[in-house]
């Protein structure tokens, strides 16, 4: 594999620092990188390039024409997700709602695809600098799936009055229990996986399964507290932990997955 160009370590020694806000992406991106094969022989400074620009996708989203949606999908917006029987080609979900009704519900799993097959690419084309920029947006992309939050119609309790519960689960008590969460990590070796929209989508339904539990847990909380404290969220991070540890390893593992079958698929493994 070529060594790491000057262009990466610069824009590493540049880019904006993470925020807390973005320390869920960045414990399961560490954690992906360790679960990666010898065999695919990942430089140290490769794998803490996607480390710190698995945000990315985060800052453009405000400024990039396309990229919001990419970022979410509120699949239980459609019917027939809700009687088990979705549509998963985009072409045909957007011929019964409509494009704009498409788009506005989000695009998410059809984004994990396409970067994918873009990572297929960059590995064929030995291109260092997309297989960079292209393994940061798959991480960010695949670890939004996981997010139970960025899959259900009632995002952020937007509708059932627990507005907030997206910061609360995400940010701030991954925050609270940052340690926790790390010491939970496991490692699982990337394998070979069948990457299609079948695989990708049933990834999301069970995101998408966990959102009672979240919501579930917001309500036990404030049973015993009326404000969020240190006792809204020990007993939030407590009815939420092991769902959480759940989600982390085994979105860790995918990515991993996906970047291993990727380097796999292109047949051209780029050379030391």
């Amino acid at each position: 594999m070529k060594k790491f160009g000057l262009f990466f370590i610069l824009a590493m020694l540049l880019s904006p620092l993470f925020g807390w806000d973005d320390l869920a992406h960045r414990i399961i991106t560490e954690q992906a990188m360790w679960n990666l094969p010898d065999e695919m022989s990942w430089e140290q400074n490769w794998k803490s390039y996607v480390v710190e620009h698995c945000i990315d996708p985060d800052l453009r989203k405000d400024e990039t024409p396309g990229e919001e949606e990419k970022h979410f999908i509120d699949i239980d917006y459609y019917e027939e997700f809700n009687r088990g029987e979705m549509i998963i080609d985009k072409a045909a979900l957007m011929a019964k709602y409509g494009e704009e009704v498409v788009i506005d519900q989000g695009i998410l799993p059809w984004a994990i695809l396409e970067t994918y097959q873009k990572m297929v690419q960059a590995f064929r084309n030995d291109d260092e600098a997309e297989i960079l920029r292209t393994a940061s947006d798959l991480a960010h992309y695949i670890e939004d799936a996981s997010q139970p939050q960025h899959t259900i119609v009632n995002y952020n309790g937007k509708l059932n009055g627990q507005r907030g519960i997206h910061h609360r689960y995400e940010e701030y008590m991954i925050e609270r229990y940052e340690p926790e969460f790390r010491q939970a990590t496991e490692l699982r070796r990337a394998e070979k996986i069948g990457i299609n929209l079948p695989f990708i989508f049933e990834f999301i339904y069970e995101s998408n399964s966990l959102n009672p539990l979240i919501f579930a847990a917001d309500l036990h909380a404030l049973q015993y507290t009326t404000e969020y404290d240190d006792e809204y969220y020990r007993l939030f991070y407590f009815k939420t932990k092991y769902i959480t540890e759940i989600q982390f390893n085994k979105t860790a593992w995918l990515l991993s997955s996906f970047l291993y079958s990727a380097w796999l698929e292109a047949d051209n493994h780029p050379k030391q």
